[in-house]
């Protein structure tokens, strides 16, 4: 099993409400290691911005193929050219929401940096311009921990 962090930016697609949502099969475009993301692997999903960190996890159900956003995900983008376009996807399971006790209902950045092994997760460092990256197994079993306490 991999982990995986998937980055979103609010501005399109409105994954806090998603994660307010009781439905479970999430999708999620996949543009760099879609060789490598297989099922059973976790995704933490990260909120970019101003306001950012961890909002939830889902399990990969299908590995990445080309495919439209499933209609019930439609809703939650805030244009229409980001779900009728064919592109890689994985379909998941949502596991973890953070919850409401956490401000913003997100694990932030200083609080995962709180935790000493979790300082080098690969989104605090240099200019991230991908939405897919490899979270090592120390760290995913860290951030798994942290949505049971």
């Amino acid at each position: 099993m991999n982990y995986w962090l998937f980055k979103c930016n609010e501005e399109m697609y409105r994954v806090r409400d998603r994660m307010e949502d009781p439905e479970h099969v999430i999708t999620w475009p996949v543009t760099r290691y879609k060789e490598e993301i297989k099922a059973e692997d976790i995704v933490f999903l990260w909120v970019t911005g101003k306001d950012r960190g961890i909002c939830g996890a889902f399990r990969v159900d299908q590995t990445p193929s080309e495919m439209v956003e499933i209609p019930k995900e439609q809703k939650f983008w805030t244009l229409k050219k980001h779900w009728n376009k064919k592109v890689s996807r994985v379909i998941g399971t949502i596991i973890h929401r953070v919850s409401p006790s956490f401000e913003g209902k997100m694990m932030k950045p200083e609080y995962l940096k709180g935790f000493p092994m979790l300082e080098d997760l690969p989104v605090f460092h240099g200019y991230q311009n991908h939405l897919n990256f490899k979270v090592s197994p120390k760290h995913g079993r860290k951030i798994l921990n942290l949505f049971c306490q």
